[in-house]
């Protein structure tokens, strides 16, 4: 899902590197590598307009007795993340600033042949090396909201392959979890030749069962507001947009294809729960919702608008009894399977959330102004590889399809599991988020899209990215499906 208004908050993040013994007084050199910062990232020289906004002279913490001469700016190192230097004679650091929706965990740094790491209990990282070593401060994190700036806790981690992670902590994740626990991370502008050029926010995991559960709950419990209209519960627990229709049309939820059980005894709100084991955990809380038709999708995503504060007037979908209902509240001729590009960019001044436009007939997904999910799926920014987590072969430590669900008995996984340090097969997986750090683009559950499959067809809608249950498919090819499948 994607909500495109950019604004609001900004993370700034601050490490220190001291260096000490031989590593300096022998002339020995440490190059520390920013892992994945962008290929196009030139080296420009600070401005006085930049240099002020540094920390390094203005923070409250110890390390701004000694006031380092500004280095350089590198704009854009990661989507949405500049990052400015200072050094002297004894130090340097790196200021990240982390842009409203930008992805912190973005930010990876390496040390160059380091022959032990090592996280220590104040925070500091301790990093040995041929001729000395060198001590890696604990990163200094400042949240900069509604003019004010407070500090906020964080740390480091050590990741598996020996580069160094940013975890901006608790405080962050929440304030960026209001939206039912949906992480938003940010496509900036520009980049992808003929792509689209206005900044958008994707979520950064697939929706999980756990947040799809809070929906119905609080759906079925608010039938007479919009946060439940045009949803009509049946016994099973399925759902329909219209009322007394027990065929497959009219589907919005399928509980029968899903991880989700229902108790009509309970009262209204409470009537939804997860597959629970014997021991009375729920295995798939964090996994992909499945059963979902497109017009659940979209109902989902009126729910979310109106959850996050944002109002009925923000909402992106209409709705209604029948299946032409539903459509963007700003294409006139949906009926005719036709949505013209002066209607899609008056739908993006919207505040809600809403699925990714594709505007590019299946089975081949092309880039153009408004395909937002090849976009998202552009592996540097610029260009698209095979598959979400830029890599040009797929095998089942990138990525859950077909071939691993067979020999796992055909299911989903957490979101996120592909994080380069999950086991499987006694083997740690290979990451698969990509440059803007959204996870599964490719595999897992298939992503359903804003278009309909084709003009002119009033029957099926874009599907992309593929699923669990399917051979891989590349970012470049796309499925027909029913919306109500």
């Amino acid at each position: 899902m994607i909500f495109h208004r950019i604004g609001g908050t900004i993370l700034v993040i601050m490490t220190v590197a001291s260096f000490a013994g031989a590593a300096d007084d022998t002339g020995n050199s440490v190059r520390l590598t920013i892992v994945g910062a962008a290929p196009a990232t030139v080296l420009q020289p600070l401005t006085t307009d930049v240099s002020r906004a540094s920390y390094y002279f203005r923070s409250e913490t110890d390390q701004t007795q000694q006031r380092a001469k500004p280095l350089a700016w590198h704009p854009s190192i990661y989507p949405g993340i500049d990052l400015i230097s200072y050094g002297d004679d004894y130090q340097l650091e790196y200021v990240f600033t982390v842009s409203p929706g930008a992805d912190p965990s973005l930010i990876k740094l390496a040390y160059e042949k380091p022959e032990h790491m090592h996280l220590s209990h104040t925070g500091n990282i301790t990093v040995q090396m041929d001729g000395g070593e060198m001590i890696q401060m604990s990163p200094v994190i400042f949240l900069l909201e509604n003019g004010k700036t407070r500090m906020i806790p964080g740390r480091y981690s050590i990741n598996y392959d020996k580069t160094i992670s940013i975890d901006p902590g608790t405080v962050f994740n929440q304030r960026y979890s209001k939206l039912n626990g949906t992480q938003m991370n940010l496509v900036p502008v520009g980049g992808q030749p003929g792509g689209p050029m206005y900044s958008f926010y994707v979520a950064k995991y697939e929706v999980t069962n756990d947040q799809f559960l809070r929906f119905l709950n609080n759906a079925e419990a608010n039938r007479r507001s919009a946060r439940g209209a045009n949803m009509f519960f049946k016994h099973t627990g399925s759902i329909a947009f219209k009322q007394d229709d027990f065929t497959d049309a009219s589907d919005m939820f399928n509980i029968a294809a899903s991880r989700l059980v229902y108790n009509p005894k309970n009262s209204a709100g409470n009537r939804y729960d997860h597959a629970r084991s014997p021991k009375g955990d729920a295995p798939f809380a964090s996994h992909p919702v499945s059963g979902v038709s497109w017009y659940g999708a979209v109902k989902y995503c009126n729910w979310l608008t109106i959850e996050s504060g944002r109002g009925l007037a923000q909402l992106c979908y209409t709705e209604g009894t029948n299946a032409l209902d539903w459509a963007p509240v700003t294409a006139t001729n949906w009926t005719e399977g036709v949505f013209e590009a002066y209607e899609r960019e008056l739908w993006l001044s919207y505040q809600g959330f809403r699925l990714p436009m594709v505007d590019s007939p299946p089975p081949l997904i092309i880039t153009n102004a408004y395909n937002e999910f090849y976009k998202s799926a552009a592996w540097s920014g610029v260009t698209n590889m095979p598959y979400g987590f830029g890599r040009e072969i797929c095998d089942i430590y990138d990525a859950n399809y077909r071939k691993l669900s067979i020999g796992m008995g055909f299911q989903t996984l957490p979101v996120g599991f592909f994080n380069g340090t999950n086991i499987l097969n006694k083997i740690a997986v290979r990451p698969n988020n990509n440059y803007y750090g959204i996870y599964d683009l490719s595999g897992n559950m298939a992503e359903w899209m804003t278009d309909r499959g084709r003009a002119n067809n009033r029957t099926s809608r874009a599907v992309c990215g593929g699923s669990w249950i399917q051979s891989m498919e590349t970012l470049a090819n796309a499925r027909l499906a029913a919306p109500s499948a």
